[in-house]
């Protein structure tokens, strides 16, 4: 497997159904006012925004708890 996940050019994994959080959580990674605000919070030193708790919040107690995870 490790043959194959480094020679791909991309890799898409199935975690599961999604939750109203899970899809939410998403939905916001993949927005362009969350990117911005990570590239612009890598270069000061401010505190998480609500939206960054709730994703790290969503990504700790679901996502990562998936079974996918274990298999690594």
């Amino acid at each position: 497997m490790g043959d194959i996940y480094s020679s791909a050019h991309r890799v898409l994994i199935w975690l599961g159904d999604g939750s109203d959080a899970t899809d939410m959580t998403i939905d916001l990674i993949n927005s362009d006012e969350f990117l911005i605000g990570l590239r612009d919070r890598a270069t000061t030193s401010q505190e998480p925004t609500k939206q960054e708790i709730i994703v790290d919040v969503v990504l700790k107690k679901d996502l990562y708890r998936r079974p996918w995870w274990r298999r690594l």
